[in-house]
């Protein structure tokens, strides 16, 4: 999972950097609270992008997972004047459901992650997207076996 603060430039020119930096400490507090196992990590990439990585049984449970964590941080109702999502700080996501018995490589994952969260931000920002790789798991799988996919 992929997140960006949502026009975090502007909030910085807006509000000042030490505004800002106040700002990026409560959304990284609002995600370590949010996860729940040793195993879940929680980064910052830089700037105002943050990874997450998180067990979810399945992309349901995956999805409402990070629909929680984005309603918590617009929750924490940080002032954000030139957010046209919210008057608040908010999020948007870019999510991976990976299957345990997923072997891509991190590099496919981060990509694919990275062009949901630009999805989200197209979408309006404050939002999710979402890819499963579990249809991707099951056509490598048929690949391999030398069957050919028809789309």
């Amino acid at each position: 999972d992929l997140l960006d603060i949502d026009y975090f430039k502007q909030y910085n020119d807006t509000y000042g950097h030490q505004d800002g930096d106040k700002a990026l400490i409560s959304v990284a507090t609002a995600l370590k609270n949010a996860l729940e196992r040793p195993r879940d990590l929680v980064f910052r990439l830089g700037g105002e992008e943050f990874g997450l990585i998180f067990e979810a049984k399945t992309s349901d449970v995956a999805e409402a997972f990070a629909e929680t964590v984005k309603d918590n941080i617009e929750a924490l109702k940080i002032p954000h004047q030139h957010n046209s999502a919210s008057p608040y700080v908010t999020v948007s996501m870019g999510l991976v459901f990976i299957p345990p018995v997923c072997d891509l490589s991190v590099d496919y994952y981060y990509k694919v992650a990275d062009d949901m969260l630009y999805r989200a931000k197209d979408a309006g920002r404050n939002k999710i997207q979402m890819k499963s790789l579990v249809r991707a798991l099951k056509v490598n799988q048929v690949e391999e076996v030398g069957v050919s996919q028809k789309s």
